[in-house]
């Protein structure tokens, strides 16, 4: 009876959170030919949007690199739109004809946030954010699934700890799709058609496919999806953080990957001398200190 997001997703700020569908989820999805797209990802809104630049003229660099920065996000996305550049607006208008899926990139900063408009970005689809007790159809909350099960014994096999790491590979991304209640058949044609689907390369490569496809199982399952990324790296787009704060929130990590929670004041309140032996063994009380598990 718990729906996985959508108490939050009509609870948040009473109308809806208008959470948009993150790039890199999308983008593996999409470009790997993932027939889970369209059972997680709703179709982008498309049509005519505005933008209107700085009304004092400042800034007007910020504005077209800005903009420009969002129409190159719709064109790796395979988007056909049209951009007319006028002298108080730039008016972009997104074809109708095929239903396009656009993950907007994570941690924008404020600035650019007036250019996001959310009509060019996939939402999450119906069974994500319907809400509990409503007769509607909900993604169950997710704790621990067989398809990790594979993915995680698939990671020891290329580690050399036994097992065919090919077959428990397949049988994480089978047992991930079925959660979604994705087609045999669709299942299959991914399984021996896509080289996201073979564990064909480096270990390294190898490592990362399956880590990939771990993140993306737990998706709804946002702690265990980060300490994902935490442990392996992986996907690196997230890993990597982000640097160009013309379009990104660096924060007080400097647009590093958050690596940990920090304690909060209770913790040194209460049990202060404690905490701060635990942060002499494990590093500073800062979100940039790697955890043991993730070393």
């Amino acid at each position: 009876s718990n729906a996985a997001y959508g108490d939050v997703w009509w609870n948040f700020g009473g109308n809806g959170s208008k959470w948009n569908m993150a790039q890199t989820m999308v983008d593996y999805l999409r470009d790997h030919n993932d027939p889970r797209l369209t059972a997680i990802v709703a179709p982008i809104a498309g049509g005519k949007v505005v933008w209107l630049p700085p009304a004092d003229g400042s800034d007007m660099d910020l504005y077209v690199k800005r903009t420009a920065f969002i129409l190159q996000t719709l064109t790796d996305a395979d988007v056909d739109y049209t951009t007319t550049v006028y002298a108080d607006s730039t008016v972009v208008v997104v074809s109708d004809d095929d239903p396009y899926y656009v993950g907007q990139p994570t941690r924008f900063n404020g600035e650019i946030k007036t250019y996001v408009n959310n009509a060019l970005f996939s939402i999450p689809t119906e069974i994500v954010t319907n809400p509990k007790n409503q007769g509607k159809k909900i993604y169950p909350e997710v704790i621990m699934t067989a398809a990790e099960g594979n993915f995680l014994q698939a990671e020891a096999a290329i580690k050399g700890y036994g097992g065919d790491a090919q077959q428990l590979y397949q049988e994480g991304i089978r047992q991930a799709m079925l959660l979604w209640a994705i087609d045999e058949g669709a299942i299959g044609a991914f399984l021996a058609n896509e080289d996201m689907a073979q564990l064909n390369g480096t270990m390294e490569e190898n490592l990362e496919k399956i880590a990939v496809q771990r993140w993306i199982a737990a998706y709804t399952d946002g702690f265990e999806a980060w300490a994902i990324v935490r442990d392996t790296g992986y996907p690196s787009q997230l890993a990597g953080g982000v640097s160009d704060q013309d379009i990104f929130a660096l924060g007080t990590l400097n647009g590093d990957y958050p690596q940990r929670m920090r304690y909060g004041s209770a913790a040194y309140n209460s049990n202060g001398e404690n905490t701060d032996a635990a942060n002499g063994v494990q590093g500073p009380d800062n979100q940039q200190t790697i955890l043991w598990w993730a070393e």
